[in-house]
């Protein structure tokens, strides 16, 4: 997605600024969201080069962060199938998130554990069920992305037509 760039972001070419020719058509630049998306796609398609090279199925954690009307276990069980159907191996059984009630709890202790097990090389990658598990801010979004291509890690979300709301098949997103 694009979005308008604002007039005092915009460096104009003095003396060949607004006032010089025709009128310019507006700047854009992709979204923060559009960003990091092709930054998690960038990274991972980096990750599963280096464990092409490597013996053995990919290692992943799975990651859940519960909110109203998840039942952990059973984002646990999609999450699991999806690795399953991917040819992955689940290392360790979940990482479950119980955020504080009321606000955005940006520090994540399980999420922290699941990186940490990444870094360590307990696991190659990261599954969680959607970006909503996931820190709402982009800086903090971003760090988790680069600590994770730093350790040659990745982060996988559950494909839409694997939701709990959609059909029960789906593939890799």
């Amino acid at each position: 997605m694009l979005e308008i760039m604002p007039p005092d972001e915009i460096e104009d070419d003095w003396p060949f600024g607004p006032c010089y020719g025709p009128p310019r058509p507006p700047r854009t630049r992709q979204t923060s969201e559009s960003r990091l998306a092709h930054l998690r796609w960038t990274y991972a398609a980096d990750a599963f080069a280096r464990l092409a090279t490597r013996a053995g199925p990919v290692r992943v954690v799975t990651y859940v962060l519960v909110t109203p009307g998840v039942a952990p276990q059973a984002a646990h069980a999609r999450l699991a199938e999806l690795a399953k159907k991917r040819g992955w191996r689940v290392c360790r059984a979940h990482f479950t998130e119980y955020p504080v009630t009321g606000a955005e709890a940006e520090p994540r202790p399980e999420l922290e554990r699941a990186c940490a097990n990444v870094k360590l090389g307990l696991a190659d990658g990261i599954l969680a069920t959607s970006r909503h598990d996931i820190p709402a801010s982009s800086d903090t979004y971003e760090h988790i992305l680069r600590r994770l291509d730093r350790s040659c890690g990745f982060l996988s979300y559950l494909s839409p037509a694997m939701q709990p709301s959609t059909a029960s098949k789906g593939t890799y997103r």
